[in-house]
């Protein structure tokens, strides 16, 4: 995977959207917009072998998870405190949360599989 094609792009975007153009802010969009695409290689190649051990299908699912939780600790503070605006980071978020959900919804199947041996498994261990 080339990763230029991810960091460039998120440095450009840093360097354009931020909330006030000092380094510090720069540096800290640029690393929002790479959080939010750094996942990416990884699910691109689960994708392409269709292989997702139990591990790797955990971890993208409780990422995903730990992210939504983002989510509604974003929506909560907006509406209990004053001016709680923060686009940059609301719209990383929410791109995250969209390519795991996204992730999700197309390897359910194999993850499924997957989760059923391993309870069957466990099952068979437990019973004896």
């Amino acid at each position: 995977f080339r990763h230029f094609f991810l960091v460039l792009p998120c440095l450009l975007l840093a360097l354009v959207i931020n909330e006030r153009f000092t380094f510090k802010e720069v540096m800290w969009a640029f690393s929002l917009y790479l959080e939010a695409v750094a996942i990416l290689p990884q699910l691109i190649l689960l994708q392409r072998t269709r292989n997702i051990d139990n591990l790797t299908g955990q971890y993208v699912l409780f990422l995903g998870a730990y992210r939504a939780l983002y989510i509604l600790n974003w929506i909560y503070r907006y509406f209990t405190e004053p001016h709680y605006v923060h686009w940059i980071t609301w719209i990383s978020g929410c791109l995250f949360d969209y390519r795991c959900l996204a992730f999700w919804f197309c390897s359910l199947p194999i993850f499924l599989g997957a989760l059923l041996g391993m309870l069957s498994t466990a099952v068979i261990i437990f019973s004896h």
